[in-house]
Parts: structure tokens; C-alpha cells; sequence
């Protein structure tokens, strides 16, 4: 008979900063190369795409690569820099490269293109030809391998601003309207993902006077209408969105003051991720344990621009840590340069100048586990959820109702089941767990009660 041993555990938080891996990924010294954006493949391997340069009037899509412990870089196309060209990259679930970009003919003019190299070369093909605009567009491929795209859609007279969503099947490129009350204020502001069940969702800067953060919800397949829009109540612009495996969402927000909105208590909250006025366009990623972390652009009105990163533990957010290498300007891309593979490592891309003003694209990751190399336990005093594990039972007892969300980790940390997750009444609770599955050894239960971390370790012993 198996026996169970349980101790009750808390998290606390420590000081140690997260150290980073940095490499160089381009070095042409007469290219200027920038805008980089990152998508991990299925093996949690980085992909890069970004632009480059040679000080000619057109400007080349590249993506790189490792290969045998160095950076390969393809060709994806070439397009015009007549105006700033708008670009997205995801990868497929047997990890081919999709990028959808938008390349403009006239100046009121800009038409999608997709390139893949699921043949071998980078093979493009253009999507629309209506000498209107769409630009900024979202990929994302789903388990299926169909590829998603949400895009702004401008007429050439300016009249209607709207966002599309646009798919590729076997009947050519398809299209829906999205919503028509995007912000005309600013630049396009919007973010896309796909959901556990491939369902898609896209928080976007609505056009209203508080520049309101909407959530846009696929909810039908087939049927039409297929979007309902609803306002989150909360401000916010430059949405980077994620969901973790509780079907939480968590987004970052932000041009100046980041801020931080999610939807787990079951309505939508918001807090300052910080106080200071210099930090934008926020790429936020959640960890394995659905911990959000963010990078974000650091524009002082006078010294070095950086790309500085944080992560929240404890309900607050760490002290923003600048990345390597110190003293040299950084540039970030529009749109998803900072990823957190299922390990937990974190992974960045961003640009660098150089002393001859040429900029580099530059790879970091994490030496270690982002959640793993900020937390630690210790014996608890108490236990506010009053947990206890009785053969294959939790039992859990709460003095009031609240939100409940429990996992199971295995000792290096990697996510093994789940326990528990809603709101509960007051009152006690039994959740039944399987343990048949798993070897003796050490496990952790992990998990928040309004918004407070709890823990236990759990000893199986045959």
C-alpha cells in the first residue's frame, strides 16, 4: 500500500535576481538589423524573425534559427520601405515557420502576404488585393495546423477602421469582421490568441474617449455572427494577452505606466506592474505554474534605452531588471518578443547599437526557471485554506467563499496534474485526486486562495 506523507508548506519570495544566457544573433557590420519578434517551436526551441537593412531602399524578412549551437538565418521576402512594413510569426505544431506580413504598394495601400517554409524555402503568397490597407496583423496556426491571422482593416478614404479575422483552408483566404469600433486615436492597438479549445480571442483599444480595453470573443465556428464584443470596464492600450491552463487571462498594458489585467478572481482586475512613466509596449508570457511575467521597452527622457524585465510573485511585481549588455541602446519589435517555454526558462529578443550606430539582434534566456529561481518554501505557521491530503482525497476547509486553484509539480517543478479550480463556498471541501500514475518521490501542491500562494509537500512511499 502506498503510503502518503504530507507537510504544509508556504512560498516566499526571494531577492535573487534572474541571470540570462546572451547571444549575439546577427553580426553583418554594415546591415542594420532590428524589429525582432520570437515564437518557441513545440520542443521549446527559439525562432526569430526581425528585418534587415544593407542601406538600400528596400529592407529583407529574416528568420533565424539554431542549428548545431549557432544562428541560421532564411530569407523570407523582400519588401519596400516605402512606409514601415507591419509583421507576425508563429510555428507550426511539426515546427515550420509562418510568417504573415504586411508590405505596402502606395502609400494608402497595404496588402497581406504569407510566407512558409513547410516545403523547405520560404514560398509567399499574397492574401489580399483590394487597394485598401490591412496591416499589423496576428498570427497564430492552431492544433489543426489552420492558420489564424487578426488584422486592421483601412479603407483607402478612411472611413471605416475596422478588425478582420482572416483564415487559410483549402477554399483560399476567408474573412470576418472582427469589430468596427477599433481607437482611430492611436496606432492600431490590439493582441490575438487561441484558447484551450482553439477558439479565438482579441483584446483590442476600443474608440471611445477612455480608450477602453475590449475583450472580442469567437463564438461560433460556423454560425454568423461569429465575434461578441464586450468592454473589460478598464483602460488600456498596447494589449499583449496570454492565457494560461486554467483559462485565465492575463495582459499587460501600457505606453508609459504598464499595468497589469486579468480575469482571475472572475472579473476583470487591474494594478501597476510599476510606478515610473518610462516603460512601454509590454510582451507578457505566463509560466507553467500561470504566473504572468513581462518585458518592457525603458525610454528615459535622457540615458540608455533598455529592455527590462519582471515578474509577479506574491500578488507584486519584482523590481525591473535590466538586460544584458548594459550601457548600449536596446529596441524592441512590435508585438511578442519576450516567450516562456513549458520548462519555465524565459526567452527575449531585442536589438542593440553598436559603437558605429549599427543595430544587432541579440537572444536571451533564462539560466534557470523563471518561477523556480524566484521561490522557495518553507515551513508554514498556518494554512489559511486548512489543507490536508487523506489517501487519494484534498480536503480543503474555507472560512469564507473564494477563488481556489491548486496544481500538482513534481520535484524539478514540472506540472504533473490539476487539484482544484472555481470558487468556492464556504465550508469544507473534498477534491479527489489520482496519484495511481505517479512514481514515488516528492510533489508539491501549489496554488493561490484569493490571490495568497499556499503550498503542501506530498511524500509517496510504496
Amino acid at each position: 500500500m502506498r503510503k502518503i506523507v504530507l507537510t504544509l508548506l508556504t512560498i516566499v519570495l526571494l531577492l535573487s535576481a534572474v541571470e540570462w544566457d546572451v547571444e549575439q544573433v546577427t553580426e553583418e557590420p554594415d546591415k542594420r538589423s532590428g524589429g525582432s519578434l520570437i515564437s518557441l517551436d513545440s520542443e521549446g526551441y527559439p525562432h526569430i524573425l526581425f528585418t534587415q537593412t544593407d542601406g538600400s531602399s528596400n529592407l529583407f524578412l529574416k528568420v533565424a534559427t539554431r542549428q548545431q549551437d549557432e544562428w541560421v538565418q532564411s530569407d523570407v521576402a523582400e519588401v519596400s520601405q516605402f512606409l514601415a512594413v507591419t509583421y507576425s510569426l508563429d510555428v507550426t505544431p511539426d515546427n515550420h515557420n509562418v510568417v504573415v506580413y504586411s508590405g505596402f504598394i502606395f502609400e494608402d495601400d497595404a496588402e497581406l502576404y504569407l510566407a512558409s517554409d513547410s516545403t523547405g524555402d520560404f514560398e509567399v503568397m499574397q492574401l489580399t488585393d483590394d487597394n485598401h490597407s490591412q496591416d499589423r496583423p496576428v498570427v497564430h496556426v492552431d492544433d489543426n495546423n489552420m492558420i489564424h491571422i487578426v488584422y486592421r482593416y483601412l479603407s483607402s478614404d478612411f472611413t471605416i477602421d475596422e478588425l478582420f479575422h482572416g483564415w487559410i483552408d483549402i477554399s483560399g483566404f476567408n474573412t470576418e469582421q472582427v469589430t468596427e469600433n477599433l481607437c482611430t486615436d492611436i496606432p492600431p492597438s490590439f493582441d490575438f490568441i487561441l484558447d484551450n479549445s482553439d477558439l479565438h480571442h482579441v483584446f483590442y483599444t476600443a474608440d471611445d474617449q477612455e480608450q477602453g480595453l475590449w475583450h472580442a470573443t469567437q463564438t461560433s465556428l460556423t454560425a454568423l455572427p461569429a465575434w461578441s464584443a464586450q468592454p473589460t470596464g478598464l483602460s488600456g492600450i498596447w494589449p499583449s494577452a496570454a492565457i494560461d491552463h486554467n483559462g485565465n487571462f492575463h495582459i499587460a498594458c501600457g505606453d508609459a505606466y504598464p499595468t497589469y489585467i486579468t480575469d482571475g478572481s472572475g472579473s476583470w482586475q487591474e494594478e501597476a506592474i510599476l510606478d515610473s512613466g518610462d516603460d512601454g509596449f509590454p510582451s507578457l508570457a505566463v509560466d507553467p505554474h500561470a504566473t504572468p511575467h513581462v518585458a518592457m521597452w525603458h525610454a528615459p527622457v535622457e540615458g540608455i534605452l533598455d529592455v527590462r524585465y519582471t515578474g509577479r510573485t506574491q500578488g507584486s511585481w519584482s523590481a525591473p531588471q535590466s538586460l544584458p549588455p548594459q550601457g548600449q541602446d536596446k529596441y524592441v519589435g512590435y508585438g511578442h518578443y519576450f516567450a516562456i517555454d513549458a520548462q519555465g526558462y524565459g526567452h527575449l529578443t531585442y536589438a542593440v547599437e553598436d559603437t558605429n550606430y549599427v543595430n544587432h539582434v541579440f537572444y536571451a534566456k533564462s539560466t534557470e526557471p523563471l518561477t523556480g529561481s524566484a521561490i522557495a518554501e518553507q515551513p508554514a505557521s498556518s494554512d489559511p485554506l486548512n489543507l490536508e491530503i487523506r489517501g487519494s482525497t484534498v480536503l480543503l476547509s474555507l472560512s469564507e467563499a473564494g477563488p481556489i486553484n491548486l496544481d500538482l509539480y513534481d520535484i524539478t517543478g514540472r506540472h504533473v496534474g490539476h487539484l482544484a479550480f472555481g470558487t468556492y463556498p464556504a465550508g469544507e471541501h473534498e477534491e479527489p485526486i489520482d496519484l495511481s500514475y505517479l512514481a514515488r518521490g516528492v510533489y508539491f501542491v501549489r496554488g493561490e486562495v484569493e490571490g495568497k500562494p499556499v503550498g503542501a509537500k506530498v511524500v509517496l512511499v510504496y
